[in-house]
């Protein structure tokens, strides 16, 4: 008989349906503005970071994909709500930012004059002769 260690998982099928209802719904129905890992952990009795180890360890799949696919339903709610001006600006701007959009402007400048060097060679190149000579 094997031996089991430790209190048994309260990873179940039930939880599983009760993880589906939230994200089918049921945070909604809870009055969310939108569904959350933390709001599917008060949902579930469970902690957030129990939840993110559940979606990475193997024979979980099925949390994990569920997991997934309610932070695709987040993102959505969120940019659709934000472009429409549903939601506060500050608070999807910074929940977007977990799903990689930034407000970030590159710019890039058509001179490198970061380096010193390739300045210096450049003007032999075209003189011949090293400044200052």
């Amino acid at each position: 008989m094997k031996e089991t260690r430790g209190r048994p998982s309260d990873y179940t099928p039930e939880l599983l349906q009760k993880a589906r209802e939230y994200i089918d719904g049921g945070w909604a129905d809870a009055g969310k503005a939108i569904p959350s890992v933390a709001g599917l952990a008060v949902h579930l009795g469970k902690r957030r970071e129990t939840l993110h180890v559940w979606a990475k360890e193997s024979g979980k799949e099925q949390f994990s994909n569920m997991l997934e696919e309610m932070l695709a339903k987040q993102e959505d709610i969120l940019l659709n709500a934000g472009l429409l001006n549903e939601h506060n600006p500050t608070i999807t701007k910074l929940v977007l930012s977990k799903h990689g959009y930034s407000d970030r402007v590159e710019t890039k400048n058509e001179h490198d004059v970061a380096d010193p060097m390739k300045e210096l060679l450049a003007h032999v190149a075209t003189n011949g002769r090293r400044v200052g000579d």
